[in-house]
Order: C-alpha cells, then structure tokens, then sequence
C-alpha cells in the first residue's frame, strides 16, 4: 500500500509519518522550516501479506527552495510509486487555516488532478468542518469547503447510480430466471402430458389389439365346433 504525504512546509507531514510507522524515521522538528528536502521512504509490514510504504514528500511555500522544484519531485514520487499512490494524505496545521493552505490545495489539484480532492473528500470534508469552523466566514476556506462538499455528493450520487443499477440489474435478473423457469416448468408439464396420453393410447390400443386377437380366436373355435357338428349330422 503506498501512501504520500503531502501539504505545506512546517505542517508536521514527518512527525505524523512517524506516528504511522510506529518509529522515528522521517527527521521533525517544530518550526517554519522544512526538514524535509527531498521525498524520503520508510516501510513498514502491516501482516504477513501486507506492507506500508509511506512516502514524506518537501513541503511546498518553503522559504528555502520554490514550488516549482517542490512540484516537480511531487510528480517525480508520483512515478516512482506505481501503481499507486494508493492513498494521499494532505497534512494540515491545526490552527488558522490561511491563504497559503488553500494554494497548496489548488496547486497540488493542478499536479494530480481533481481526483485529488474527491479520493481524499471523506476525511478532508469532516477536518474541515470540525477544525476550521470558526474561519468559515473567510471566502477561501468556503471555496474549499463548496468544493469538498461537492464532490463528496458527486462521489455519494455516483456510488448511488451504482448501486441501483446493480439492484436493478440482479432483480431484472433474478425475473427473468423465474420466468425461465416457469416457461422451463411449464414444458415439462406438457411434455409430461402429452406423453402420458401416448402412453394412454398405446395402451389402449395393445388392450384393442388382444380383444381383438382374443375375439378372432373364439370365432374361428366356434366356427370349427360347427363344422364338426354338421360333419356328424351328415
């Protein structure tokens, strides 16, 4: 599973890596300054079958170095963590959500697409609007707050559209196996039918056949009986 971990300088994207890995591995400190200068990996196995490969990636508005170099080593780790990243994690200080938190969105939306926002929509949108509900007044956080909350109903009226139509389709499905059924029965019956009054028939007609046979015999006993009697008349 392979997760990158992005946001702006000085959020605390090493010291929750360590957190995740249980170890210090990633270098963190409290500060405005970056720690991280260029992406950084560290491991660790989940289970027997599974195993965490968490990226810590420079943070961007860094005082040291511009995001246009940030950006291309963002691109660079999105590449060499295929196939995935699986999972973003977009890091954000607890505290004053400023101007600078939401052109790291709107930049890291340019680098990876809008999927960025709806794949991390669910825990985004409720961080939002837990930790940040006092600035809600301010129009950036607003803009990013409409724009979670719309993909996060695109992503909720997709997973919807999903659903019935799968619903629909099994219980057309379902409809048209108990039709077939029933047609399938139905033959079955009639076949049944129709061959139990050939059996009838030919019953009947081997039961005519002996009476008949039966019947040929007596006469020809009583017409032999006759001849004898006229015999010894004469």
């Amino acid at each position: 599973i392979r997760v990158v971990m992005l946001g702006k300088t000085g959020v605390g994207k090493s010291l929750l890596g360590n957190n995740i890995l249980g170890k210090d591995i990633f270098s963190s400190k409290v500060g405005a300054q970056s720690c991280t200068k260029e992406l950084t990996r560290a491991e660790r196995m989940l289970d027997e079958y599974y195993k965490l490969v968490l990226v810590d990636t420079p943070g961007l508005f860094d005082t040291s170095t511009n995001n246009m170099g940030t950006a291309k080593i963002l691109v660079r780790t999105a590449k060499e963590n295929r196939p995935g990243p699986h999972i973003f994690i977009f890091v954000l200080s607890i505290g004053r959500f400023t101007i600078q938190e939401l052109e790291t969105v709107e930049l890291l939306k340019d680098l990876f697409g809008n999927h960025l926002v709806t794949e991390s929509v669910d825990s985004l949108l409720q961080m939002i609007k837990d930790v940040f509900l006092q600035n809600k007044k301010q129009h950036y956080t607003d803009e990013l707050l409409a724009d979670a909350e719309k993909k996060f109903e695109e992503k909720l009226q997709r997973e919807l559209e999903d659903r019935n139509s799968k619903l629909e389709a099994e219980l057309q499905h379902q409809k048209e196996s108990q039709l077939k059924q029933s047609i399938n029965n139905s033959q079955r019956e009639f076949e049944k039918n129709v061959q139990f009054q050939k059996d009838l028939q030919k019953m009947r007609d081997e039961k005519e056949a002996i009476m008949k046979q039966m019947d040929d015999e007596s006469k020809r006993k009583q017409h032999s009986i006759e001849q004898i009697k006229q015999y010894n008349q004469d």
